[in-house]
């Protein structure tokens, strides 16, 4: 099993990521996707990876339909790419999480990517549910128009 340090590497390079790999713990490493796409990912105990970031602050109009709305996701597993949408301890922040084995390079650079995809992705629809004109018809965000 490579390195977790060593894909990370890789990836940065061959993204040209900006900015230096920032450590916060052993085998912990955050980056930054872009201003708002900042990822952590780590090694868990159990030798797979995790991809942690937040979408955002849960928003203050429409709050119980917009935690419908993560809550229907998050139980048919559409729209989160076999990720888990979650709030923090105190109910405020919005975070996205996706654990997956390691196994190469080329595996562990598509799942990064599918799950920065669907970070940004759900970083947009909590910004459109916070809007005051957020429209929801059965628990399901639909798109302003």
């Amino acid at each position: 099993m490579p390195l977790l340090e060593e894909l990370i590497i890789n990836l940065a390079n061959e993204l040209s990521l900006p900015g230096e790999l920032k450590t916060t713990s052993p085998n912990t490493y955050k980056i930054f996707f872009g201003k708002d796409l900042q990822v952590i990912i780590s090694l868990n105990d159990i030798a797979s990876c995790r991809c942690t970031g937040i979408i955002g602050a849960l928003p203050t109009e429409k709050t119980e339909d917009f935690l419908s709305y993560m809550a229907f996701a998050n139980l048919l597993g559409e729209g989160t790419g076999g990720s888990t949408i979650f709030l923090d301890n105190e109910g405020k922040l919005i975070y996205l999480s996706r654990d997956f084995t390691l196994s190469n390079y080329i595996y562990f650079k598509e799942n990064v990517e599918i799950f920065v995809n669907y970070l940004e992705m759900w970083q947009k629809k909590r910004d459109d549910a916070a809007s005051k004109n957020a429209i929801y018809k059965s628990s399901i965000l639909q798109p302003l128009k």
